[in-house]
């Protein structure tokens, strides 16, 4: 008899050696598994922190509106580059410079290098530029995904 079944009592328990060494095993699965099947592994990650805070008909259609639509919406006299701000559909499709928004990548979009002047022209043209806030919110918004929401 080995060592270990002299020290551990399981000549007490009343179910045979094969079926006490398959609940122990399965003991030892459960107790090990608990460790990586946790919530997050289960049911993925809590979304919670990561919602957007910044909305597109919220925050961002309404600076488009405000701002661009006069020289890049349908209603406007001119289509400048081919872009159209009216909606979030045909903004995604770009203008005649290609794709205007990367999403998650701010500093890499076309529009964002526009309204903040790194490329010229700085957008709005011939316009105020848009303010420190609105940047940030189309940044923001742009950075979390540009999410159709």
């Amino acid at each position: 008899m080995s060592p270990l079944y002299r020290v551990l009592p399981f000549h007490t328990l009343s179910f045979p050696r094969k079926r006490e060494s398959i609940l122990s095993l399965l003991l030892v699965l459960l107790t090990a598994g608990c460790e990586y099947w946790n919530e997050d592994h289960v049911f993925g990650p809590d979304h919670s922190t990561t919602r957007p805070t910044v909305l597109y008909r919220r925050d961002i259609q309404p600076i488009f509106d405000a701002q661009c639509i006069l020289c890049h919406g349908k209603q406007g006299r001119f289509k400048r580059g081919g872009l159209d701000v009216t909606s979030y559909d045909v903004l995604m499709a770009g203008g005649d410079s290609g794709t205007v928004v990367v999403p998650g990548d701010a500093a890499s979009s076309l529009i964002v290098k526009r309204i903040r002047g790194v490329i010229p022209p700085q957008m709005p043209r011939g316009g105020l530029p848009l303010s420190d806030d609105e940047i940030t919110r189309i940044m923001t918004w742009v950075d979390e995904g540009a999410l159709n929401n």
